[in-house]
């Protein structure tokens, strides 16, 4: 069957431009994905960088109350501690601002990305809350029990204070590396094709970071979203 040479021509051009419309819809496709995941990877890295700060002002606080409690067992047996430098440094945890809330702030900037880590991120800010008013109270006692050098027993009774209270500063840390796994997980799980295990506490009352039935993250021993 013979065809018109003009009609072949508009056939051909159609077809050209039909597989120039699905390349170029492909093409787009690709491109919103690979900009979604740079913009995924860029917010993992920030919020895991924060957070790595964040465990690290916890890990440093929790550190400083054990040197305390050495302190005080230094000073039953008679040897001299130096109790002004363990102040100063609580009154630092005081002051270190961006250590305590930067990854606070860094979960809200990307709260339209993970949406369903809003009500940990609610938790935890309450969480950090109490832990501040830990660090500012156990300034005030060190420096209250350090006033007088001969106060030996103030300090050792301020001290068991600070250690029956640290246990949420070790939950807290536990729990913000729970978050980097999950961010882990989620934005390079797709890539590597495989995850790394969420954290199992070997006592379960230990609180730990779980995913809901709808997806959303909390707190356990918290209300489970819906």
């Amino acid at each position: 069957m013979h065809i018109d040479p003009g009609v072949q021509f508009i056939i051909g051009s159609c077809v050209n431009v039909v597989g120039w419309l699905v390349v170029f819809s492909l093409n787009v496709q690709a491109q919103k994905k690979v900009l979604r995941n740079q913009i995924l990877d860029r917010a993992r890295i920030e919020l895991t960088d924060s957070l790595r700060q964040y465990q690290k002002w916890l890990g440093t606080i929790n550190a400083a109350t054990l040197d305390c409690m050495v302190g005080t067992q230094l000073e039953a047996q008679g040897i001299p501690f130096d109790w002004p430098s363990r102040c100063i440094a609580f009154q630092d945890f005081i002051k270190d601002r961006d250590a305590q809330l930067r990854w606070l702030e860094r979960m809200e900037d990307y709260d339209v990305l993970f949406p369903e880590m809003s009500d940990v991120r609610s938790e935890l800010g309450h969480r950090q809350g109490r832990i501040s008013d830990f660090v500012s109270r156990s300034h005030t006692a060190l420096l209250v029990s350090t006033s007088d050098s001969r106060a030996i027993q103030g300090r050792a009774n301020a001290v068991k204070e600070m250690l029956d209270d640290v246990g949420p500063v070790m939950d807290q840390l536990a729990m913000a590396n729970d978050l980097m796994v999950y961010l882990q997980n989620k934005c390079l799980g797709i890539i590597t094709k495989s995850k790394t295990p969420l954290r199992v506490p070997i006592d379960p009352a230990f609180p730990v970071i779980h995913k809901g039935k709808r997806g959303k993250l909390y707190v356990k021993g918290t209300t489970p979203p819906l």
